[in-house]
Order: structure tokens, then sequence, then C-alpha cells
């Protein structure tokens, strides 16, 4: 839920892709795209709440996870697997149904990560901006859209 999405397209002169959709996950994208040698200043000019993760095809094989404010994000990690969730359930499932041991790690707030070959190379910090957002902050929306995602992925794992 980032809050200035609008603000920053207009004092940036960006475009959105599609001018009638206002995702505000685009303008995450667009920043880190545009801003590609400052991403921690990138992530810390955006208000509001935020986990993201992106690939950006200037660096080949690179994943880059984060987190900014508020919104939840948890690592597992196992010998050749990483695998990142909103939830602690989520990746608990996912490794018993893969069966695969992981680690898990809550990802602390304010971190950047680069992970390539299944491995977290570089863990950056940067401030994330803790002011008021419009909604409330949960994992899921409501308990029950934990329950129906949980189910779902155990029957995608059943399936494989």
């Amino acid at each position: 839920m980032i809050d200035n999405d609008d603000a920053v397209f207009r004092r940036r002169g960006w475009r959105r892709h599609e001018p009638e959709m206002t995702v505000d996950s685009e303008v995450i994208f667009a920043s880190v795209e545009h801003r590609c040698d400052e991403v921690v200043l990138a992530l810390e000019e955006l208000r509001g709440t935020m986990a993201a993760a992106w690939l950006d095809e200037r660096e080949p094989g690179a994943l880059h996870v984060a987190r900014g404010a508020r919104r939840p994000l948890w690592l597992g990690v196992g010998r050749r697997e990483l695998l990142f969730a909103s939830t602690r359930e989520a990746l608990l499932l996912a490794s018993r149904y893969a069966r695969v041991e992981l680690e898990l790690e809550e990802v602390a707030e304010g971190t950047l990560l680069r992970v390539a070959d299944g491995r977290i190379g570089e863990r950056t910090g940067f401030r994330p901006d803790h002011g008021a957002s419009r909604s409330p902050v949960v994992p899921m929306r409501s308990r029950q859209e934990q329950v129906a995602c949980l189910a779902r992925l155990q029957a995608i794992a059943a399936v494989a």
C-alpha cells in the first residue's frame, strides 16, 4: 500500500504503463528501474507499507527482495532452496509438501536482499517510511483468506 505513488510519478515525470490503472506497486518497480544505482534511496522515497520482490534484466540471475514498513516478509532457506512469503505458515506448508528443510527467518523492516543462485548475496539496510497508511496492515486481509490460500497450496502440492 504505497500512499505516495501518484506524487512520486508526478515529481519524477513518469507515466504509468496503463494510465487508467493505479496499481501502487508499479511505483516500486518504476523507482527501482529509474534509480538503479540508488535502490535504497528509491525505496526510502516511498511512503506506506511494502514487501516486494523483483527481477532486473540488468542483473541476470539476481532476485531482489525488500521489506519496507509494516508489511510482513518471511524467508525459508534450504540447502538449495530459497522461498519467500508473507507468512511463516505458508513457508511451513511449502517445506512439508516439497519435502525440504527450511530455516525460517522473518526479514527485518528496512531490509533489501540480493539473491543469486538461491543464496542471499547482499543484505542492505534502508530507512522505511513509518508514516500513516490508508489501511490496517495484516499478512492476510482476513483469517478466511489465509485458510483459503493455504488450502489452495495444499491442493497444488497434492497434485505435484
